[in-house]
């Protein structure tokens, strides 16, 4: 939470204090530790500029979302947070209209390692959506032929790493996809189908290069932070519970 204030405090001063300025030629940085003990004191003028801004994040960080009797955590598979933030992402994709250049998704892929901290028992505030998903990814919609949403499954399979899903199932079989389902509905390699997700993955990251032969994309210019903090109060959150959740992604 620290590095995420000191990181928003550091934007802003960059931002606000901005002036034309002659171009340079070449710039440098280099770090200088003042030790405690040295008698150096912070500027009274900057600290209280900074406070203004200190003061503004911390009442928009504690603002609370919504409320949760349990802890939501992810998990491999599969798990209560990994199809939450599915869920919110394409919760949020099906309510916008993005007009005639826009793609309506069909379902969503996120990564594990893009869920960061889990969501914690009681008031969750805006500061919790921050360390949940601290990058600053833009959601897409991708339009994959069906040969390739086949392979995405397949994918998922071999790796079993647990990467957030949402309307859509499948199981592992010895290693091996079956039945995959996209809302609840047999996968048709004939078809394209339309994939919510990220901009990291759409480049082929965490090993995900079938996003890089897509058939159209588009990109929402939206943070998935802040779909999620737009999305959480509308999410029932007892459906992401241990003991409620059902697993879209089984292994026998």
């Amino acid at each position: 939470m620290k590095n995420i204030f000191y990181f928003i405090i550091i934007s802003l001063l960059i931002f606000s204090c901005t002036v034309h300025q002659p171009q340079l030629d070449s710039s440098g940085m280099r770090s200088l530790y003042i030790h405690p003990s040295s008698g150096h004191k912070p500027d009274s003028a900057i600290e209280s500029y900074i406070n203004i801004y200190k003061e503004a994040i911390e009442k928009e960080m504690s603002k609370v979302l919504t409320y949760s009797e349990f802890a939501i955590e992810k998990s491999k598979p599969d798990g209560g947070l990994n199809q939450l933030v599915a869920d919110m992402v394409l919760n949020w994709c099906e309510k916008q209209d993005f007009g005639e250049e826009g793609l309506e998704a069909d379902f969503c892929l996120l990564n594990h390692g893009g869920v960061r901290k889990a969501l914690p028992k009681g008031e969750i505030r805006v500061e919790n959506i921050f360390e949940l998903m601290p990058f600053e990814n833009e959601i897409v919609i991708v339009q994959l032929s069906g040969e390739k949403v086949e392979e995405k499954f397949q994918f998922l399979a071999q790796n079993n790493d647990g990467h957030p899903i949402s309307n859509a199932s499948f199981e592992i079989i010895n290693g091996k996809v079956e039945n995959i389902k996209i809302n609840n509905s047999a996968l048709d390699k004939s078809k394209s189908y339309n994939v919510a997700s990220i901009d990291y993955l759409m480049f082929g990251n965490d090993g995900m290069t079938f996003f890089v032969d897509n058939q159209k994309l588009f990109k929402t210019g939206v943070l998935l932070r802040d779909a999620y903090i737009e999305e959480i109060p509308n999410m029932k959150l007892d459906l992401y519970y241990p003991k409620n959740f059902k697993n879209r992604i089984i292994v026998k």
